[in-house]
């Protein structure tokens, strides 16, 4: 964030970078390592989210760009003709420590973990085990989707919960647990049982509709468990890891500390503990690192196009990639977000955790795609800095590139109105701080992320890809809701304080 100080750990960071990492301080040790000059136009080709008055259009480097969000560590793979083309590994595992991150350093993966457990119930519905488009409740054993207003006269299904159509809202049944605290099991967790930190999960309107939210894949976690009759990471691994030779991803909470990166609020404060563990492991518990994360991706462009079927058969893969509805804003498939039309089209997941950040993208049928990890809140700014750099070097097709955005200075009215607390979610408050002539925006467990004003009335900011933030006021003038999205597709939120 531009002009926030940084902690302490700063200077040995970056001194890390040049002296305990090897060249450009990343990590080369996975080779062969090919076209050396592409990767260091990469490297050094990041344009800022935010131009700074007069350097538009100016680019820096991976490294400067960490420094300035506050970002520890970082994983890269790229994804050129179909095959993981090179990975690389940037800064430290954690932020007072000179550890270096290397390309075998496991992340937090957060809601990735939600198409690769898509994933891995389609290959329970092609092998005969689930369909698609029954009723769930015919499957779970341990635990029965209660019936309510909302599922009367109509069947919850499998397509539902992977598309998230199925009626299902927040994150119900996905509490998030400090290492050495009592977790709930994930039957718990539905019934909001103690342990548990959260309510029970049920339906909470008619389906049809997307909205995204956790609950539904708290659910499909129950359900293989029980179809399965195994536990959760050990059938994540049977049926995903293992075949795609992900070897270094797990569903297991506790991974080896030697192992793993841990987790910083925005600006890179440690989270305590190092990260958070999670009952909802389908929807966020998936420890992993970008190049496995890349052979998923991988394996999943060539059972769309039909060359290969030892994991997904290719009517199974399509269904992942292809919109759910015929309308819609963000449009799902079976556990990726579409992004565009045609067979260019491109299929993706972002993963947010405490400390955790992260974003899978690929193209369905061009060969093109990347992973970004980061063991850094709030820094999707830097995220899609790396990604419009890779896009650039790789010229791939239709991309949505974010470029950049000159901003305004904030006004003084906007200063004086707009700081308070807003409802994001249900029970899930957000403030908007002052601070000089500038504004901030804090996410509880995330940290805080400077709002940029791209007009006097519309704000934005580059930790989070929302789009336009506006402000809607009563007649006295006083602001009484966040408004988030472009003009016809915008949610509310209310003011509370």
């Amino acid at each position: 964030m531009t002009n926030v100080k940084l902690p302490a750990f700063t200077a040995l960071f970056m001194a890390v970078l040049v002296t305990g990492c090897s060249k450009q301080g990343v990590d080369t040790t996975a080779e062969p390592q090919p076209n050396q000059d592409a990767i260091l136009r990469v490297e050094n080709g990041l344009l800022p989210a935010v131009a700074e008055q007069g350097k538009l259009g100016q680019t820096a480097t991976i490294l400067d760009r960490m420094s300035h969000y506050g970002v520890p560590g970082l994983l890269v793979a790229v994804i050129h003709e179909g095959e993981i083309a090179w990975e690389r590994a940037y800064g430290v595992t954690e932020a007072d420590s000179d550890k270096p991150v290397t390309s075998q350093t496991m992340f937090q993966a957060a809601s990735i973990s939600k198409p690769v457990t898509a994933a891995a119930t389609l290959t329970l519905v092609q092998d005969g085990s689930l369909t698609l488009d029954e009723d769930i409740n015919q499957w779970l054993r341990s635990w029965k989707l209660p019936e309510n207003e909302f599922t009367d006269g109509r069947s919850v299904t499998l397509r539902g919960l992977l598309s998230h159509t199925a009626g299902f809202v927040g994150n119900d049944g996905v509490g998030e647990y400090e290492p050495g605290a009592a977790v709930p099991t994930i039957t718990q967790a539905l019934n909001g049982e103690p342990p548990a930190t959260t309510p029970p999960v049920y339906v909470k309107n008619r389906g049809g509709t997307q909205g995204y939210g956790g609950s539904g894949y708290a659910v499909l976690q129950q359900l293989l468990i029980d179809v399965s009759e195994n536990p959760f990471p050990e059938l994540m691994h049977e049926t995903v890891f293992l075949p795609l030779g992900m070897n270094r991803s797990t569903f297991a909470q506790y991974p080896a500390p030697a192992d793993i990166a841990k987790g910083h609020h925005a600006g890179g404060d440690p989270v305590s503990g190092g990260y958070r563990v999670f009952s909802g492991l389908a929807t966020a518990g998936l420890w992993t690192t970008a190049s496995d994360l890349a052979k998923f991706a991988v394996s999943i462009q060539e059972a769309s196009a039909g060359e290969s079927q030892l994991f997904l058969t290719q009517e199974m893969a399509q269904q992942m990639v292809r919109p759910q509805l015929s309308e819609c804003y963000r449009c799902w498939g079976l556990g990726f977000e579409i992004v565009g039309e045609g067979p260019e089209r491109w299929f993706t997941h972002d993963g947010i955790n405490p400390g955790f950040d992260s974003k899978l993208i690929a193209n369905v049928s061009t060969g093109h795609g990347a992973v970004v990890m980061t063991n850094g809140s709030l820094s999707f700014g830097l995220i899609y800095e790396i990604l419009d750099s890779i896009a650039s070097e790789y010229d791939w097709p239709d991309y949505p590139s974010k470029g950049q955005t000159a901003s305004v200075p904030v006004p003084q009215e906007a200063l004086d109105s707009i700081p308070g607390v807003y409802e994001l979610e249900p029970d899930f408050p957000v403030t908007i701080v002052a601070d000089g002539e500038r504004l901030f925006f804090q996410i509880p467990t995330q940290g805080r992320t400077e709002m940029y004003a791209s007009t006097p009335t519309s704000f934005f900011i580059t930790a989070i890809d929302w789009g336009p933030m506006t402000f809607a006021r009563d007649d006295s003038g006083a602001v009484i809701a966040m408004m988030i999205g472009p003009p016809g597709q915008q949610s509310t939120h209310s003011r509370l304080e």
